[in-house]
């Protein structure tokens, strides 16, 4: 696991304001995103990569919202919260692709890569945040505790019909346009017993207050 300190980020993003779902400005409604604020968090722990967090191997997918808090459980570990996810994607500068400010179309396994399948964890070594925590953006969605509320978005609501409880997932996956893919921007969701090819997770575990804790012996 990745440790993160605690202290205040910026969580949300202006630059999302404008966007779309698809690519053409004004073809859709606005997707799901929070415009800027700060927050503050205490210190935790972070799966490196995706689960089952074993460099090599593929993220475990079709897993429930339901089975993939009761693996992480299992470990003395929990899925992790909609701020803990952003704050490790963005690291320690605040970078909105966790690896910089600027979009790299192949840094992560995105849709522009060209491969339909699955990349392995830590195949695009690149695609790490300054915390170390790697394959945050495409591959696969990854589920995070939060659940989606009729207005969360600091002024700005869901869109039409969504669906109010469903827990939320982060960090877009293969199939997702590149813009999307940012640390910031805030992914479907469904409700916790669907299950789809496309959707993993990651664990987190809660660090003692202001202390760096020692590296946990489990780090999957």
């Amino acid at each position: 696991m990745v440790p993160v300190p605690a202290g205040t980020f910026i969580m949300g993003d202006r630059f999302e304001s404008d966007m779309v779902i698809g690519d053409a400005p004004g073809g859709a409604p606005p997707h799901t995103h929070f415009l800027p604020h700060e927050v503050r968090l205490e210190a935790f722990w972070i799966d490196r990569y995706p689960w089952p967090n074993i460099e090599g191997e593929p993220p475990m997918t079709d897993l429930s919202w339901y089975e993939a808090q009761a693996r992480c459980k299992a470990l003395g570990k929990r899925l992790c919260t909609e701020a803990e996810w952003e704050k490790a994607c963005k690291g320690p500068r605040g970078l909105r692709y966790g690896y910089g400010d600027r979009f790299e179309p192949d840094w992560c396994h995105t849709d522009i890569v060209g491969s339909e399948e699955l990349a392995a964890a830590g195949e695009h070594p690149r695609c790490a945040s300054g915390y170390g925590v790697v394959d945050m953006l495409g591959n696969v969605n990854e589920w995070v505790s939060d659940l989606r509320r009729s207005n969360d978005n600091h002024g700005l609501p869901w869109p039409t019909g969504s669906h109010r409880g469903y827990p939320i997932l982060r960090g877009g996956d293969l199939g997702m346009a590149g813009r999307m893919l940012t640390c910031s921007f805030r992914n479907h969701s469904h409700n916790m017993e669907y299950t789809g090819g496309d959707d993993g997770f990651r664990c987190c575990r809660s660090a003692a207050r202001d202390s760096t804790p020692e590296q946990p012996e489990a780090t999957r």
